[in-house]
């Protein structure tokens, strides 16, 4: 699937590993990179180890550290630290992020069960990104 396509598929809906589990931005990134083909190895708890160890990549992903200069580009995973929480948290970028709005697609970002939603922000604490190769 396209990147549009699987943002149409999610837009608005909610997506959880498991019933016992809470929809969590964790969860999404994962699903996303499944529907796109874009496989990961299994890794859960916090998006912030996503981070700092980069164990769910491959070779075929490049970790590119945020700088003032830079914007993440359609379909990166774009990761924040622990401002929020513990956790961190984790996100899909959107088209037309430049270095000073960022444009992404998660769940949860309100610690509010919310759904997949498309959001505008700022890039305060958020840490970088993986791209794909």
């Amino acid at each position: 699937m396209t990147h549009s396509e699987v943002i149409a598929k999610w837009l608005g809906k909610n997506y959880a590993e498991a019933s016992n589990l809470w929809f969590q931005c964790v969860a999404w990134a994962k699903k996303y990179c499944q529907e796109r083909w874009y496989p990961i190895k299994w890794f859960g708890g916090s998006a912030y180890k996503w981070w700092l160890t980069g164990s769910p990549f491959d070779n075929t992903w490049k970790k590119v550290v945020k700088t003032s200069f830079n914007a993440p580009r359609e379909w990166d995973i774009i990761f924040w630290d622990e401002w929020r929480c513990k956790y961190g948290h984790v996100a899909v970028a959107s088209k037309f992020c430049n270095p000073m709005v960022l444009r992404h697609i998660d769940q949860n970002w309100t610690w509010k069960q919310d759904k997949i939603q498309a959001r505008f922000s700022t890039y305060k604490n958020c840490v970088g990104w993986y791209t794909k190769l």
